[in-house]
């Protein structure tokens, strides 16, 4: 058993992300080009980041809200395709030296933001299944899941880690625990 962690400053709020609409509407253009002429092609999203990181690096690919410092509403935190590119190939690397291999099922619990589009980019790169799992199902239903699932991998907020304790069963087959985040214990 691993235990590793990835750092990004994160607030508590509700956040969305979106991943620039002309990287799908390329990949769809460019598998329907594939299709037409009888040509067998894998596709990877990851593939095609890399490949936008090129053509337009400095374009935004993401951007996330996050709360602002006096809590008066959202301040904007975005990365271009380049920024993303770049975060995910580390990701990608680091979990690779970790021992992860293609086909692996990894479960994700990361709330929305920059690292979480980094991290499933890294997930795709080296061929890991990436497992998301709506927290909002109800314990027994999202513990079963879990066991069901039998990811050897997880990435997550630190507040599952803690829960993993109280519930070690359903995490048994585990073998790579990475952390995202920060733990703040009271006033710091």
């Amino acid at each position: 058993m691993y235990d590793y962690s990835i750092s990004y400053q994160q607030d508590d709020c509700q956040s969305t992300f979106g991943i620039s609409y002309l990287l799908d509407t390329q990949l769809f253009l460019d598998y329907e080009r594939t299709k037409s002429r009888g040509i067998q092609k894998t596709m990877n999203i990851a593939s095609r980041l890399t490949e936008q990181a090129r053509k337009q690096p400095h374009q935004k690919a993401i951007t996330v809200p996050r709360k602002t410092l006096f809590k008066t509403g959202y301040a904007y935190d975005s990365l271009t395709f380049s920024e993303l590119e770049e975060r995910s190939r580390q990701y990608a690397i680091g979990l690779k030296n970790m021992g992860f291999a293609k086909g692996d099922r990894t479960l994700v619990f990361v709330r929305p933001s920059l690292d979480f589009s980094a991290i499933t980019f890294a997930l795709f790169k080296i061929g890991l299944i990436p497992v998301f799992i709506d927290p909002g199902m109800g314990k027994e239903n999202l513990l079963r899941a879990i066991q069901q699932v039998r990811p050897i991998g997880l990435i997550a907020v630190p507040e599952v880690h803690i829960l993993r304790l109280f519930y070690a069963k359903a995490f048994e087959s585990i073998k790579y625990f990475i952390t995202t985040g920060n733990i703040r214990w009271g006033k710091m």
